[in-house]
């Protein structure tokens, strides 16, 4: 991420998964195919943008994300208790299991600082103590799959 207010200035990497990175571009190409980007060919501006006005790629309200969740919800069947903060806490715990319940890791992987990462491992049942424990689970996952 470049620096802007949002993320105080810093500038910021972070990593996503393959699947992230597919979504993303599926959204980018409904985007660009709908005309709500001013210059198609090249990306510039806030990544979650409102599609009103169309083409004036204003960024998105967290009044019309929070709705565009709700009908995504509808649409699914899921229960309206589940909110868009789980997603994140989901994804987030998910990866601090994998990282060993690293801080360090964890506030690279999630853009946020040390001290909010490593309240991550306080979600995890257990915490690994080395890395022959870590590659342990995973080959017991992996056994269980096939």
């Amino acid at each position: 991420m470049r620096a802007c207010e949002g993320n105080k200035y810093r500038e910021r990497r972070f990593v996503m998964s393959d699947r992230t990175r597919e979504a993303i571009a599926d959204y980018l190409r409904e985007a660009r195919s709908g005309g709500w980007l001013k210059n198609a060919s090249r990306l510039a501006g806030p990544l979650w943008i409102s599609t009103y006005p169309a083409g004036s790629q204003q960024r998105m309200s967290r009044r019309t994300a929070m709705q565009a969740w709700k009908t995504f919800l509808e649409g699914t069947g899921l229960s309206s208790d589940y909110q868009l903060d789980d997603v994140v806490l989901t994804g987030r715990v998910a990866f601090a299991g994998l990282a060993n319940a690293s801080p360090e890791l964890i506030s690279e992987h999630a853009g946020i600082g040390t001290k909010a990462a490593a309240r991550y491992s306080d979600h995890l049942p257990t915490r690994p103590g080395s890395a022959r424990e870590v590659m342990s689970q995973l080959n017991q996952k992996l056994k269980r799959k096939s």
